[in-house]
């Protein structure tokens, strides 16, 4: 899909789930509806399923819907058959999505790949596995029936929801739509940079290498993808956090302070990624005037790297590189990040995905 104008969360990915049910001792989450002829609705929360996410009596925005929701939304879902009351649920899994318990290990996985569930409470199948209504085959998975898409609370101890039959796999007939985290639920997403080299000291402008350590900067809070070509030619030529609308761009100074030439390994991360956003990304680095490409290798291929791209190192790891730096020494890098629209991953399931990344100079 190129150049898409949906919008895409870098830094702030909380997912919530809808927990709904009649009893309360069962973590069920109640709403009340203030505003049902609005374009948006707020909705009250009442009880702790969604714990600590979102909590009883808290009200919310949730902005309607037609068709599916992506994974890892924060649905309400109206009455059904099964249950008197809307519910407050997270998705899980959507239909045509194939779904895998890992009761051992306690993991989920959505299409083979690990859920990365940074916002929830308790253990997922402790002493709850889902009820015999689903059934499993000898790999403790199944594929979601289209149309519709099964729910977690974040409070997974107390929760009641599709792990039960009491609650079953939701209808999207029956959700009646998203709920809009603000800003202040959202968790920050940094990048970072660490110096542990005893001789490197570390700086965001070439006349400030006095003797940091680490330096951070935080990621906006939305993206829209974008590509190459909407870099701006000049990125390297600026110094310290200079990102623009739709990626982010950091540069920072690491100088020899030793006597002696200094042997360093650079290394890149990207870490906590959600939703699989970090399938689309290209992060570019500059070293000393001279750029590089970065992607994850191609989905359908493992062995291929994305067009005009360096294949990441692993699953997290961007790259690495070994440095000799003379003593008295300067070396320049400049880190940019985008999502690319060109990118066969860059689709809606990956829209609110987040992750954070790091270099460190050991």
């Amino acid at each position: 899909m190129k150049n898409r104008k949906t919008k895409y969360c870098l830094l702030s990915f909380c997912l919530l789930l809808i927990t709904a049910l009649t009893a309360s001792a069962c973590g069920s989450e109640k709403v009340s509806n203030d505003s049902s002829e609005q374009e948006t609705i707020t909705i009250e929360v009442t009880g702790r399923a969604m714990e600590d996410t979102l909590f009883d009596g808290e009200k919310v925005t949730v902005v309607p819907i037609s068709g599916m929701p992506n994974n890892g939304d924060i649905i309400v879902a109206s009455k059904g058959e099964k249950y008197n009351n809307p519910i407050v649920k997270r998705v899980i899994a959507v239909g045509g999505q194939t779904l895998r318990f890992d009761y051992e290990n306690d993991k989920l996985f959505v299409n083979g790949k690990e859920l990365n569930e940074p916002y929830i409470k308790g253990t997922t199948f402790s002493d709850k596995k889902c009820d015999d209504y689903i059934a499993l085959d000898d790999n403790n998975s199944f594929v979601v029936p289209e149309n519709k898409v099964f729910v977690l609370g974040d409070n997974r101890l107390i929760s009641l929801d599709s792990r039960s039959e009491k609650i079953g796999l939701i209808d999207s007939g029956n959700i009646i739509g998203v709920v809009q985290l603000p800003e202040s639920k959202s968790p920050a997403r940094s990048f970072s940079v660490t110096g542990k080299n005893a001789s490197l000291t570390l700086a965001e402008s070439p006349g400030d290498l006095s003797g940091a350590k680490e330096l951070t900067a935080v990621f906006s809070n939305d993206y829209t993808n974008i590509t190459y070509d909407w870099i701006p030619k000049d990125i390297d030529e600026q110094d310290g956090d200079h990102s623009g609308d739709n990626y982010f761009a950091y540069t920072f100074y690491c100088k020899n302070n030793g006597s002696s030439p200094v042997d360093y390994n650079a290394e890149m991360s990207v870490s906590d990624a959600t939703k699989g956003v970090d399938e689309a990304l290209r992060v570019m680095i500059y070293k000393n005037g001279s750029a590089e490409i970065f992607a994850k290798a191609k989905t359908d291929d493992r062995t291929q790297p994305e067009k005009n791209t360096s294949a990441f190192v692993s699953d997290t790891v961007v790259m690495k590189a070994d440095n000799t730096l003379a003593a008295g020494k300067t070396d320049k890098y400049t880190v940019v990040i985008w999502i690319e629209g060109d990118d066969p991953d860059c689709l809606d399931e990956i829209r609110g995905g987040s992750f954070n990344a790091s270099v460190t100079l050991s």
